[in-house]
């Protein structure tokens, strides 16, 4: 029986740089090769087009293969960042391709948990392709993270809970994700945590018989019978000889992860494809000691870890939610019942089990790697029919029956040392549950905790109360001053302004100095903004007093800016900002120092420069240079 390939993402197999995998890893991206190769002028003619009656508009090419492309896009309404995936036209003609894509829609768009990638949309192109609508993931896949070396024990759990957390609630819909890996993991910022969790890529979800599929009209799993789909290094033995699978494969696939995120390497290696899921169906796992001699894992953990990677279905948790329990307990914690995301314990609860106490010390913060975008629709698939493997049986006849799966709603764990000045974790999190009445109690009995006025902050801008989240920012900018250079409170300062449309917001912006300036420097400049709320923030950044609060980053810009209207002394104030943009300036000044450096435009058939003083040495590329470095 032959080898056959079923290509159902826009993306290649992601073949990793270093290591003993590469072999595979390699092998496996020359198997899956895209299905069709479309031209790449076909993927570019969608940028800048506005589809879908006007709502979205797309941005940017970011992958494409053969069965696709995935672009970022923004919804024009709510001026917000998605991910759009769309199939070829070509693909139309694929009833199996077509229907896969809609359960994915289905599935993605119907899971709504707080760890998962949700679709908002869904419909057709005029040239007949289908288009899916994501949310936009920004942050660093699980697989840079893993790349770097083995995690925390504390870490690599924290992780994993959030994962089962995912599955929980996926699995209860009736919803298998079945390509479970690093790539397909996304850790964003959320809330102070650098780890929290976003599962990506439900394009070969397989979404059962039951409720989901009657509302959607569906006829059940459209897996064809003999077709693998998967990845190798993370696929399950049931997975990997072609069987009818269930729930319990996310489960084995999650266990290769932890096994990875602890021990730096796989469960099993080898050179091809063919040889590693051969392994993956007659072997045992090996211990970690044996992988990672130098690494000290918890043993209930490593023990964990080896029953998620039982060969038999049968012999792992029976669901997701009883894989949960369990690694609370190992972990030493009673989940209460909030929404809040779930906090790490301490290495030091995971290595006394015996008996479980919350933990006294918070995990120490990660090592930060640059942030690098991705999308939500953006997980790289291989695919594989290994047809040559089925002589390798298991030692017992698989279960081929549906696991039994836990409700849809799921207790998150969270716990951290109470201290007398600050709000316990479990106070935070029921405070965060109701909503802003119950944080603004906790903010008063805890004046000096930032992460209550954090959440504050961020409850009001989800209420749309524009000028009380300004106010509450404000609050955390003074309890905590480094927060002002932080993402998430830049995003939600221009939320709170958007709430309003400026009203009483603009105004309030204006007391919180630096920052403030460069909000409204950022809302003033940008495209499409209400009407409204354009013409407040450019008045607020054309006050007198404007310059006077910015930062001497934004000054540079502004005065480049002004630079612009020709004047007797424009080269000697132009040269002189040069310096200064060396020494202070950011990414803002770069499209004023671009635009000096043509050296055309002026005299017969304006081949002449307009002003060469300015081009006499370098100090305008050193400018360049400089800003560039900062920025990158």
């Amino acid at each position: 029986m032959g080898l056959e390939v079923a290509a159902l993402t826009p993306f290649s197999y992601h073949a990793r740089a270093t290591g003993s995998r590469d072999t595979a890893g390699a092998m496996a991206h020359k198997l899956v090769r895209p299905m069709s190769d479309a031209p790449e002028t076909s993927a570019d003619a969608l940028i800048d087009q506005v589809i879908s009656e006007g709502r979205y508009r797309v941005v940017e090419l970011m992958g494409s293969g053969g069965m696709g492309a995935v672009y970022r896009g923004e919804h024009l309404l709510l001026a917000k960042r998605v991910a759009i995936k769309v199939l070829h036209p070509e693909m139309t003609r694929m009833p199996e391709v077509v229907a896969r894509f809609e359960r994915e829609a289905r599935a993605a768009g119907n899971i709504e948990h707080p760890n998962v990638a949700t679709a908002t949309d869904f419909g057709k192109l005029p040239d007949g392709s289908f288009f899916l609508v994501l949310e936009y993931v920004e942050g660093r896949s699980l697989r840079a993270l893993v790349d770097l070396g083995p995690l925390d024990p504390a870490r690599a759990a924290h992780i994993a809970r959030q994962m089962l957390a995912a599955l929980v609630r996926a699995h209860g819909l009736g919803i298998v994700h079945r390509d479970l890996k690093p790539e397909n993991v996304m850790l964003v910022e959320r809330d102070g945590d650098q780890d929290f969790v976003k599962v990506l890529d439900f394009g070969i979800a397989k979404v059962q018989m039951g409720e989901l599929a009657k509302r959607a009209g569906g006829t059940g799993p459209l897996t064809q019978a003999g077709l693998v789909y998967g990845t190798p290094e993370y696929m399950a033995p049931e997975q990997a000889l072609g069987q009818d699978v269930d729930a319990r494969a996310d489960l084995y696939s999650l266990g290769a992860m932890l096994y990875e995120m602890l021990t730096g390497e796989l469960p099993f290696d080898a050179a091809s494809p063919v040889a590693l899921l051969g392994l993956v169906v007659s072997k045992q796992v090996p211990p970690m000691l044996e992988k990672a001699p130098s690494v000290v894992v918890p043993p209930q953990l490593e023990a964990f870890t080896a029953r998620l990677l039982a060969k038999l279905p049968e012999d792992r948790f029976v669901d997701a939610r009883a894989a949960l329990e369990e690694l609370d307990a190992i972990a030493g914690f009673t989940p209460p019942p909030s929404s809040m995301a779930y906090r790490p314990p301490s290495r030091a609860s995971l290595a006394n089990v015996s008996s479980p106490t919350v933990a006294s010390t918070a995990l120490s913060s990660p090592k930060k790697t640059p942030p690098v975008a991705l999308l939500a629709a953006a997980g790289a698939g291989a695919v594989l029919l290994l047809a040559l493997i089925v002589g390798v049986a298991l030692g017992r006849k698989t279960a081929t029956g549906p696991a039994p799966v836990g409700s849809a709603t799921e207790p998150v764990a969270s716990a951290v040392a109470p201290v007398s000045s600050a709000a316990t974790e479990d106070e935070l999190s029921a405070a965060v549950f109701g909503g802003v009445a119950p944080l603004e109690t906790l903010r008063a009995k805890y004046p000096s905790d930032a992460r209550v006025a954090r959440a504050l902050a961020k409850a009001h801008v989800d209420a749309k109360h524009g000028p009380e989240a300004i106010a509450a920012y404000a609050d955390l900018l003074t309890l905590d001053p480094a927060a002002s250079t932080e993402k998430s409170v830049t995003e939600g300062l221009i939320a709170a302004v958007r709430a309003d449309e400026g009203a009483a917001t603009v105004p309030a912006l204006e007391k919180l100095g630096e920052l403030g300036a460069d909000v409204l420097y950022e809302l003033s400049t940008t495209p499409k903004l209400p009407p409204k709320l354009q013409k407040r923030a450019q008045a607020a950044a054309a006050a007198p007093d404007f310059h006077q609060r910015a930062s001497k980053a934004l000054k540079v810009t502004l005065e480049l800016r002004a630079a612009r209207k020709p004047s007797a002394d424009q080269c000697k104030i132009r040269k002189a900002l040069f310096v200064r943009a060396k020494e202070e300036g950011d990414a803002r000044a770069l499209p004023y120092l671009f635009e000096l450096t043509s050296t055309r435009g002026c005299g017969f058939l304006k081949r002449s420069d307009c002003l060469p003083c300015l081009h006499t040495d370098g100090s305008l590329n050193e400018a360049i240079a400089a800003v560039r470095g900062r920025h990158q």
